[in-house]
């Protein structure tokens, strides 16, 4: 199959997963990301960076732990695919809570320094693969913190249902509208 350049992410990007260590992560987004990256559909110096506590389901997570659970998610056995697929070395673990506050300026931090590295110039793409009770508390951090005041460069991607209830959904629809330029993807 050949890939037409359209579909083609000419610049790097940082995607910005929170909730990394979360089973969306291994069956869901593992398998795209590593299909992405055979096909070369992706800037070779996007980063994925991986945002979850570090302790999870009594277990503590590392970066190792993080790259591990996202190569299983690929079902990529061998490690000479592995290595030759170039994924293991774009992916980075900051162990954070997403609803303490006082984590994000140490995100902000780490994901401005990844920009340097990787020549992203502040592109992030967000994905949110959190219970909808928490969107609604990452996403102000995000913005408190700076993270989505760019609108060209900052996107965020709910992968949740839209709220857990009709009045969830109308407040987080409000906030989204005001926090981010929304365009709904049908």
């Amino acid at each position: 199959m050949t890939t037409d350049d359209s579909i083609r992410v000419k610049e790097p990007w940082l995607l910005v997963l929170m909730g990394i260590t979360g089973d969306a992560a291994e069956t869901m987004y593992a398998p795209g990301l590593a299909k992405a990256w055979q096909q070369k559909l992706v800037h070779p110096q996007t980063a994925i960076v991986g945002v979850a506590p570090d302790e999870w389901k009594g277990k503590k997570w590392t970066e190792t732990d993080v790259k591990a659970h996202i190569r299983k998610g690929t079902g990529i056995k061998s490690d000479e695919e592995w290595v030759t697929l170039g994924l293991e070395e774009s992916i980075f673990f900051r162990p954070g809570n997403v609803t303490d506050s006082n984590s994000y300026p140490d995100l902000k931090e780490f994901l401005q320094k990844l920009d340097g590295e990787r020549q992203t110039e502040g592109r992030r793409l967000f994905i949110l693969s959190l219970p909808p009770q928490l969107l609604k508390t990452v996403i102000l951090n995000l913005a408190e913190n700076g993270m989505l005041d760019d609108f060209e460069k900052n996107v965020v991607f709910l992968d949740k249902p839209f709220g857990a209830n009709y009045q969830g959904s109308v407040e987080l629809k409000t906030l989204l509208e005001s926090e981010l330029v929304f365009a709904a993807v049908a």
